[in-house]
């Protein structure tokens, strides 16, 4: 049924076995027979195949096709790799019979499945990148922490002068309020002071002023007295005793002393002086009696 080359390539197959850091792995499981191949690729930045290893578990044609593709696969780009047929395997290992072509169908999907692995990665990686070159290096990150730090210190020093101003204007309200207290107090007490002097009663301020042993004493004023009693008629007394007793006298004397002083408020130190006076006259006139 199969060729010779066929049977070569499946009893000593060429590229066998997993490939290590492969760009591109493609793995196709048919579900009727149950084949299973795996595709290994390397990729270089022409995007050419450098390398091509396989992985199959299946009959002879199988095993044979997939022996025979990575032959094919080095060497061409992916563009070219894509497009490998029927007759590209068959200069590798002669015509298949056509009830075993679906073999080569099974590893040339596997193909197809490892290129569009290797697009896929490629793009994460080219995504990858991308994201590096938007995020921000360390020293970048640093120079733009400064950057953002030296931005932020004048807003800092512009928020402290501001406090320190408040502060400063907040301890002239309080000194301003203090002054104002001390002022009502003074003027508080100099109410309550004026309200007990007005408190006093018309008596108490008589007896400051007139009962007060500390009060200076007044200067004695001259006398209109013997003057007054100069005024008075006398009558020859029969004796010193019915004279000094006679309604007469004590009439004289204080009609004397009535005219003397006719004033609404007097002063302690008059009322004695005028006492005094009253004594000196009396003692006068018992000495003239005497005589």
């Amino acid at each position: 049924m199969y060729n010779e080359k066929i049977l070569k390539l499946f009893k000593n197959p060429l590229n066998s076995g997993g490939l290590q850091g492969a760009d591109g792995i493609g793995k196709y499981t048919d579900e009727v027979c149950g084949d299973c191949v795996k595709i290994y690729i390397k990729v270089d930045e022409t995007q050419t195949i450098t390398e091509a290893r396989f992985k199959t578990m299946g009959s002879v044609g199988t095993i044979a096709a997939s022996s025979a593709m990575c032959v094919c696969l080095v060497g061409c780009s992916l563009e070219e790799a894509i497009k490998i047929d029927y007759e590209r395997i068959y200069q590798v290992t002669g015509e298949y019979p056509t009830s075993k072509l679906y073999c080569i169908d099974f590893v040339i999907k596997a193909v197809a499945l490892a290129i569009a692995d290797y697009h896929e990665k490629l793009e994460k990686d080219v995504k990858k990148n991308v994201n590096k070159l938007k995020a921000p290096s360390a020293k970048q990150t640093k120079v733009q922490t400064l950057e953002n730090v030296q931005q932020q210190v004048p807003t800092s020093i512009n928020v402290l002068e501001t406090k320190q101003a408040e502060l400063k204007q907040e301890e002239i309200e309080i000194l301003e309020e203090k002054q104002d207290i001390t002022t009502k107090e003074a003027k508080v007490k100099q109410v309550e002071a004026t309200q007990q002097e007005k408190s006093l009663t018309l008596q108490e301020r008589i007896e400051q002023e007139f009962f007060s042993d500390d009060l200076p004493q007044a200067k004695p004023q001259e006398s209109t007295f013997l003057s007054d009693i100069d005024k008075v008629e006398f009558v020859e007394p029969k004796s010193e005793y019915s004279i000094l007793n006679s309604p007469m006298f004590k009439k004289t004397i204080t009609t004397t002393v009535t005219t003397t002083k006719k004033v609404d408020v007097v002063s302690k130190q008059e009322v004695i002086s005028e006492e005094k006076r009253s004594s000196n006259a009396k003692a006068m006139f018992d000495s003239m009696f005497e005589e």
